[in-house]
């Protein structure tokens, strides 16, 4: 308003009252909300008000404006950088290995104090191993002797046991340590017979001594009424050789040397492919199979058998006339968990299925036998 202008005021008995404060236009429009009310006041004529003196309104309090901080620099592909302290203090989120080779663009170096710590934390690791593993075998030694013990106790004579136990292990040692066929046969169950049998297979294999550190697992067993002892030689720091002995009394076993080398009348591989017409007793994995062909095509009479020997992949189909002695005492030694059984077999140029042969008698059903053989074939 200029200073020149007529200030027009009307009579106070004319005048409106005063409301108190007036209120702000920028107020008012925000409390608006029905845009139609506009258009009717704006129809009106406007009402003059007469100036008063409104009290001041108080001044309203300044926000409080935090100082900006200084923020970190985020880069694509990196990590917010943490000193060592603040990752030990506050674990953070888990980074998968591969995902940052480095951190930020300067180097990161640990403190000489954490790089002692950490090998001191090595070291005392490997210790704890090494510590551990000497224990192991403290205490798989410790668990042979409570076998010792617990095999002398099955006899009534703790002493006899002893003698028997320093008996087992001296005449295993002798075995594997003899550089001869004579030496060893001083050891073997039916000498007079596997003769003709070690010879014959130390002509083609070699007569390699052996150390023997120690003799463990010692356990009895009993095989058609007469007493046996399965054991393991240890000839290393992890191998060995397990072993069957017969005891013939308190202070005499002898060892089964068949089953000890696996004996077979002639190699198996040759035996697939000739075929010889004579039986054989060989020693085989059994499993009964659907192989039924040729003249072999008759279930009801035949039963077949999938044949090879241990550690050979060589396989030839074995059948059995169902119900027979042999087929008998195949099927029980099957359903009493053997797999491994010594069966005469019979090869026949007449056999038109390749790869077939007859069992012709059941023998035993493990790797050894309790009676002696009758010939070198048997």
């Amino acid at each position: 308003m200029n200073d020149n202008e007529d200030v027009f005021q009307l009579p106070e008995d004319q005048a409106p009252k005063a409301i108190g404060r007036s209120a702000r236009l920028d107020s008012i429009k925000k409390l608006r909300t029905d845009q139609s009310a506009d258009s009717v006041r704006k129809g009106k004529d406007p009402v003059l008000r007469p100036v008063s003196d409104a009290p001041a309104r108080p001044a309203e309090p300044t926000p409080y404006v935090l100082g900006e901080e200084k923020k970190r620099n985020f880069f694509d592909g990196k990590s917010v950088e943490y000193n060592i302290d603040e990752i030990l203090i506050t674990p953070g989120p888990a980074i998968e290995e591969g995902t940052e080779k480095e951190w930020g663009t300067t180097n990161k170096t640990i403190p000489i104090g954490w790089i002692f710590a950490l090998s001191a934390m090595t070291l005392t690791v490997i210790g704890f191993v090494v510590y551990l593993a000497s224990n192991t075998t403290k205490a798989e030694n410790k668990i042979e002797e409570i076998r010792q013990i617990e095999v002398m106790d099955q006899m009534d004579d703790s002493d006899g046991a002893l003698d028997l136990v320093k008996t087992i292990e001296q005449t295993v040692q002798q075995y594997l340590e003899a550089e001869t066929i004579d030496e060893k046969l001083r050891h073997v169950r039916h000498a007079d017979v596997m003769r003709q049998r070690m010879e014959k297979f130390y002509a083609t294999n070699a007569i390699t001594p052996q150390e023997c550190r120690s003799v463990t697992s010692l356990k009895p067993i009993t095989l058609n009424g007469r007493a046996f002892w399965q054991v393991v030689a240890v000839t290393g720091k992890t191998t060995g050789q397990a072993l069957l002995l017969e005891q013939l009394s308190d202070t005499e076993v002898k060892i089964d040397w068949e089953s000890h080398v696996h004996y077979q009348p002639m190699p198996w591989e040759q035996y697939a492919v000739e075929l010889p017409g004579q039986p054989m007793a060989f020693r085989l994995s059994v499993r009964e199979s659907p192989r039924y062909f040729g003249e072999f095509s008759d279930q009801n009479r035949w039963v077949s058998y999938q044949l090879n020997a241990i550690k050979s992949d060589t396989i030839i189909y074995g059948y059995v006339l169902r119900d027979s002695p042999a087929h008998v005492s195949i099927n029980q030694a099957t359903q009493r968990g053997f797999s491994r059984m010594i069966l005469r077999l019979q090869a026949s140029k007449s056999i038109q299925l390749p790869n077939a042969v007859v069992i012709e008698s059941f023998v035993s059903a493990d790797l050894y036998r309790i009676d002696p053989p009758k010939t070198l074939i048997d």
